[in-house]
């Protein structure tokens, strides 16, 4: 059971809004089962994880999707950290619904599609790309997207009420096609002469999301209302696309 300390905005009048590093990372869940439950070796490499994370100075928040498997990652990561030698603020953990899979509308084409791949191959990247290509599945997988660029668009809001010279993390542990829709709308990448690339199915910068991995949303906010934005996967930095951060965020309102 997770029982940690709450993040509150203490009536002290302090300064707020300047000089803040806040990164909020979105994370797949450790392996999984073929019954989708975590594994042993899902299990361990969480735990590892935690016991190897760089905590940011005033602490970490961790959200999680309402799965069993995501769940058990984030419990397993805070086993980490807490095992580390160093005291660190951990943040009360929260299940979020906006990280959670969305209800497919044609989840029975996914279903079947998913067993013609496991009697081929055993794995899922087949999966993850046929689903984002395929036109059926764009409305959910919209929806879903949009979600997360909500959540980005509040943190960044929240910037500005944080006191100032404040460096948190708030992680987030959601499942791979999530983070492959939201990568391929929002980083933009460019070619030698300047055209944006499309990235399609994630495969020009490395293919689709594998178990732990995921990306960066980095907010620096120097002073208020002034904030720089980068998007960090993979060890490389992006310029993120703010006119289609801004469509999802009003397609979630809708």
């Amino acid at each position: 059971m997770i029982n940690k300390e709450k993040i509150e905005f203490s009536p002290e009048k302090r300064e707020r809004g300047k000089n803040i590093h806040l990164k909020i990372s979105f994370h797949r869940h450790a392996e999984k089962t073929s019954e989708g439950q975590l594994s042993e070796i899902g299990f361990a490499k969480a735990k590892k994880a935690g016991k190897e994370k760089e905590i940011a100075k005033d602490g970490i928040k961790i959200y999680t999707s309402p799965f069993q498997r995501t769940k058990d990652t984030v419990e397993q990561i805070i086993k980490g950290i807490e095992e580390q030698n160093e005291k660190h603020k951990i943040f009360n953990t929260r299940v979020r619904l906006e990280l959670a899979p969305p209800e497919w509308e044609h989840f029975d084409a996914i279903r079947e599609k998913d067993k013609e791949i496991e009697a081929k191959t055993g794995t899922q990247t087949d999966l993850v790309k046929y689903i984002l290509s395929e036109p059926l599945h764009q409305k959910d997988l919209e929806h879903w997207t949009s979600g997360l660029a909500f959540l980005v668009d509040q943190y960044r809001k929240m910037t500005d009420r944080l006191y100032s010279n404040s460096d948190i993390e708030l992680m987030h542990i959601t499942h791979d096609i999530v983070i492959a829709d939201f990568l391929r709308k929002v980083v933009v990448l460019r070619d030698e002469k300047g055209e944006r690339i499309d990235l399609g199915n994630l495969d020009v910068i490395g293919g689709t999301i594998k178990p732990f991995e995921g990306f960066s949303f980095e907010i620096f906010s120097e002073e208020k209302g002034k904030k720089d934005n980068k998007i960090i996967f993979r060890n490389k930095e992006f310029e993120v696309d703010e006119e289609k951060l801004k469509e999802l965020v009003n397609r979630f309102k809708e």
